[in-house]
Order: structure tokens, then C-alpha cells, then sequence
């Protein structure tokens, strides 16, 4: 039996339809799955009244420094640590919460033999 170029035709226009068909049935279900992930996590549109404001964070040296400049309430660093060995990733938080001010800041550092991957800031009215 021998192919002809109509009948190969015929096979690329449903190759394609299914290729178009399948591109469409993942588009609506990444679609659908970002619209549920968006909607389960609301960012408010202002900062809530006693908390800190004006803050922010890095990694520095082997931890994480946060700093907040204003606002009323307390914070505190934490840092998102990884074992040298491969053990599970942790988390570690400063000590003692700190005040708002412009000269104030937390600073919470991982223990040796491990790496801060990131961090983040804690708050309390």
C-alpha cells in the first residue's frame, strides 16, 4: 500500500488539530489552576494599621537582616536555612523582637554547617 502526498495531507491537518485541541485543553487548566492559586492568597491593599511599615530584608552573610523605618507594633528576622548534608530545609528567628525606628534592625542568623537560602519578617501588633 503506498501513501499518496493527499493522503499525507490529510494526516499533518489531523496532527495538527489534535496538536491545536491539546494546546487548548492545558491552556484551561493552567488557566483554571492560576486563577484558584491567585484567589486563595489576598494581598491587602494598604499596610493594617499596628504593624510596622517601610521594612525590608535580605540575605547577608550566613542569615537574614531586616530593618522596619516606621509604624507602630514589633518585628523580628527569620532566616530559611539549608544543612550542608542535605537534611531538611528550617528556619530560625532572632531572639527578641524589635521597634520600628529608623535606626532599628533584626538580624537572625543560621547555624554553622548550613546556608540561608532566604528569610523573611515576623510581625506583631
Amino acid at each position: 500500500m503506498s501513501v499518496t502526498p493527499a493522503d499525507k495531507r490529510k494526516s499533518a491537518g489531523a496532527r495538527r488539530a489534535l496538536m491545536v485541541a491539546a494546546g487548548v485543553a492545558a491552556a484551561a487548566i493552567m488557566g483554571v489552576t492560576s486563577a484558584t492559586s491567585a484567589a486563595a492568597a489576598p494581598v491587602p491593599a494598604e499596610p493594617q494599621s499596628g504593624y510596622p511599615t517601610d521594612c525590608h530584608g535580605y540575605v547577608v552573610k550566613n542569615g537574614w537582616y531586616s530593618s522596619c523605618k516606621s509604624g507602630s507594633g514589633k518585628y523580628k528576622s527569620t532566616a530559611i536555612c539549608k544543612p550542608w548534608d542535605g537534611g531538611p530545609v528550617f528556619h530560625t528567628s532572632a531572639g527578641g523582637w524589635s521597634t520600628p525606628s529608623v535606626d532599628s534592625y533584626s538580624w537572625s542568623k543560621c547555624p554553622a554547617q548550613s546556608t540561608a537560602l532566604d528569610g523573611g519578617i515576623l510581625y506583631s501588633s
